[in-house]
């Protein structure tokens, strides 16, 4: 939704850095109607207990995405590992953080030679 259209729907006029942080609001609120977003925005807009849930729920979003590019990190590591020393208990944990379709789709990227269990795994996938 850009600025105007807000505007359009609340009469409430916001400056750019505060139209910023009601934009992102509206980006984590899922597939919710515009509408209905800015219907409920011009009801609850000044709550003091809405502003602290999204202040919280933006922080909690930002340690889970430090967490899952870690587990990523953690998990490309895991994938060379497994290919330098064809080590099966690395492949297994790579999949756990993965899931099987991710560890396959980074593995073939990365040129590495599918293992058998890898061609099997891959079959299966193509067969449902």
């Amino acid at each position: 939704m850009t600025q105007k259209e807000f505007f359009e729907r609340t009469n409430i006029q916001l400056s750019d850095a505060e139209y910023n942080k009601v934009d992102a609001m509206y980006c984590e609120a899922g597939n919710l109607d515009k509408d209905k977003f800015c219907q409920d925005y011009k009801k609850h807009h000044d709550s003091i207990l809405i502003q602290e849930f999204y202040k919280t729920s933006m922080s909690l979003k930002e340690a889970l995405d430090k967490s899952n590019n870690k587990i990523s990190s953690l998990a490309m590591f895991l994938i060379d590992q497994a290919e330098k020393w064809s080590a099966s208990d690395l492949r297994d944990k790579a999949i756990e953080l993965l899931g099987l379709e991710r560890y396959l789709s980074i593995k073939i990227q990365k040129g590495y030679s599918l293992w058998d269990r890898d061609k099997n795994d891959l079959l299966e996938i193509l067969n449902k």
